[in-house]
Parts: C-alpha cells; structure tokens; sequence
C-alpha cells in the first residue's frame, strides 16, 4: 500500500532532529563555556533555515548598519542574495538597513505576558 505524505510528521521530525542536536555541544563542555554553548545552538538553527529557505536568501550571522547607527551583532541574520553588502565573509555579513530582509526580534517580542496584552 503507497504511504501518504505526511507534512505534519515532516515537521515533527525537525523538531526532533533539532532536541537531539542543541546539547551535543553542552555534553562535551558542560557549563564551562555558555557563549560557545549559544554559539553552537544558533549554527544549528542557522543551518536548518538554510536547508528550507529560497536559495536567493543567505542565512548568517552579522550587523545591519544605518546612517545613524549599527545594529548589536544579530545571531541569525537572514539578507537577500541579490542585493550589494557592505562586507561578508563567510557567515558573517554587514548589510544596509535598506537591505535587511527581516527586522531582528528583540527579547521583549519572546515575553509571553506581552502576547496575552
């Protein structure tokens, strides 16, 4: 009997992949290091957004720049492919405010008595 697609289980199975993978990392050094901690779960999140979303899209890590101003470092930066930066090199890139894609969440958005407001 054919199986039938399965979009939901799918997506369970990222999340699955991604509880497996966040605290390999922690494993190894336990809590002697959390910024490399952080560090190692934003790359996993980073290359899961790379594995689904269009190629005209980069996924990195970087700085927004305005005329006034520099954004504090965003850990997950997504910019598009075809528009000029400032400078990249690797994951990291430094693009123009005009050319970030997605405004960065700040920590206050994640606050779950603001979602009840």
């Amino acid at each position: 009997m054919p199986r039938q697609r399965d979009f939901l289980e799918y997506h369970r199975s990222i999340a699955a992949e991604l509880q497996v993978t966040k605290d390999r990392v922690q494993n190894l050094i336990g809590d002697r290091h959390w910024h490399t901690v952080g560090i190692s779960k934003e790359a996993i999140l980073r290359k899961v957004l790379r594995g689904h979303i269009a190629e005209t899209f980069h996924v990195g890590t970087g700085f927004v720049c305005g005329p006034d101003a520099t954004s504090h470092q965003i850990d997950i930066l997504i910019s598009s492919r075809n528009k000029p930066i400032l400078f990249g090199d690797g994951e990291l890139r430094f693009v123009c405010i005009r050319r970030s894609k997605f405004d960065p969440p700040r920590r206050s958005d994640f606050d779950p008595l603001r979602r009840l407001t």
